[in-house]
């Protein structure tokens, strides 16, 4: 089992930017230091109700700070990006981090983005599909003349290669089912959302596999699930402690309409004391390990990226947990 952690940086309005990242990079060398294994930066875009600073440069920076860990996106939202750039981007910072970059991309579910972006409903799908493809293609062949409906491009070369052959791995982002099956054709694993609950995971597992049986690809590179994950005394104590912060986030989460991009059982439309059962790595050192051996037993998971600060968490809570994971948890997994 690999674990990671998400820097996740979403703060609350009228935060200090320059602390905040200052702080997130402590937390990177802490679980370099630590023995962690991988590190990763999302991204949004218009982030209403908290702040959130853009992917590229903070996986730049957050690379010299890495060590040996892998670092990655996670995720890009693929479809307002020119794949040209991505591939450039990529293949850069594979130099940078040595041959160990992970791109996790995905759709992404957010109107606004869309809308900023200029990209219509009916052309997301298409979108992301075509940019996936040619960044593919790009980063293996350097190559590339393409003809989609949405991606044109005309005798395209890439000279900034990849470290990684034939290119870094690929893993995607999915909520719903149509998403999950796309992942299980496109790309090396299914980066499991933290939303889900697990009985909903542990379905579109089966799905996940039966898709890409038929679409004749092999066992995935990596099962990685994205988790919500926080350290105390005990289950009680411990949501307690955390719950007014992780509240913040999702009560974001359900402004911006994640909820709606789930399986329509799974709403988050919930109060956060039911919506954390089954969802959340919320407990003792000892409830977060019984959590991870389930998620290993039965949905086969063999990477998990933590996130494990939300809006307004002091950073001596996020320090706290991280030691304690990797003193009272890792050793059994790793």
């Amino acid at each position: 089992m690999k674990f990671g952690m998400f820097v996740m940086n979403q703060h609350a309005l009228g935060d200090d930017p320059a602390a905040r990242w200052e702080e997130h990079l402590e937390q990177v060398r802490l679980i370099r230091d630590l023995g962690f294994h991988s590190v990763w930066c999302g991204q949004h875009y218009l982030t209403e109700g908290v702040w959130m600073m853009q992917t590229w440069p903070s996986v730049a920076q957050v690379a010299a700070h890495a060590g040996d860990m892998t670092v990655g996106t996670g995720i890009l939202l693929l479809a307002l990006h020119n794949p040209v750039d991505v591939a450039e981007q990529v293949a850069t910072l594979d130099a940078m981090t040595k041959g160990r970059f992970v791109l996790g991309v995905g759709l992404g579910y957010r109107e606004p983005e869309y809308r900023a972006f200029g990209l219509t409903k009916p052309w997301r799908v298409k979108a992301f599909e075509e940019k996936l493809e040619a960044v593919t293609r790009l980063l293996e062949d350097g190559t590339l003349d393409y003809a989609g409906e949405v991606v044109k491009l005309e005798d395209v070369k890439l000279t900034m290669r990849p470290i990684q052959r034939p290119r870094p791995p690929i893993w995607i982002a999915a909520n719903g089912d149509g998403a999950v099956k796309r992942a299980a054709r496109m790309g090396e694993a299914w980066f499991l959302n933290p939303h889900a609950r697990f009985d909903t995971l542990k379905r579109q597992m089966e799905m996940f596999h039966e898709e890409r049986e038929a679409a004749g690809k092999g066992v995935p590179d990596a099962t990685p699930v994205i988790k919500e994950m926080f350290i105390g005394k005990d289950r009680e104590s411990a949501f307690r402690e955390c719950a007014d912060y992780l509240a913040v986030k999702y009560d974001v989460y359900v402004k911006w309409g994640q909820s709606e991009a789930l399986p329509s059982s799974d709403t988050l439309r919930m109060p956060l004391d039911e919506l954390r059962s089954d969802r959340f790595l919320i407990g003792s050192a000892e409830d977060v390990a019984e959590d991870i051996r389930r998620h290993r037993d039965e949905l086969g998971v063999d990477h998990m990226a933590f996130r494990v600060q939300w809006p307004g968490m002091p950073q001596e809570l996020v320090l706290r947990t991280l030691e304690r994971f990797a003193e009272e948890v890792m050793p059994e997994f790793v």
